[in-house]
């Protein structure tokens, strides 16, 4: 009869260690999906007072997790960036030299 207490106290003490001891899940980031190398494709409109029409190039470029010295080179910098949150957002960069940051949403 004692046996078998010791059995179980040692089956209670070890599940009781080892759930204790898991690590809770990390969440992974969702902007993980978005990051790589691309192909973009921009449509650039001009037009004059008679027409208008559109112009259509491709350039290689990459998404990658924002980082705070993207926005010097934003193309759509505001003065107010307080809405730019660091951990939520990423940056688009192609045609060497044209870059935008902005917020992916998660759904």
């Amino acid at each position: 009869m004692k046996l078998i207490k010791i059995y179980k106290a040692l089956i209670f003490a070890t599940l009781t260690i080892v759930l204790v001891s898991c690590k809770e899940e990390v969440s992974k980031d969702y902007r993980e999906e978005y990051i790589g190398n691309f192909y973009f494709k921009v449509i650039s409109n001009s037009w004059t007072m008679e027409s208008s029409h559109n112009d259509t190039s491709y350039y290689h470029g990459y998404i990658r997790k924002f980082e705070t010295a993207d926005l010097d080179a934003d193309m759509y910098y505001e003065d107010d960036d307080s809405t730019q949150n660091p951990d939520s957002s990423i940056t688009i960069k192609f045609a060497d030299y044209r870059v935008i940051t902005t917020l992916v949403e998660n759904n």
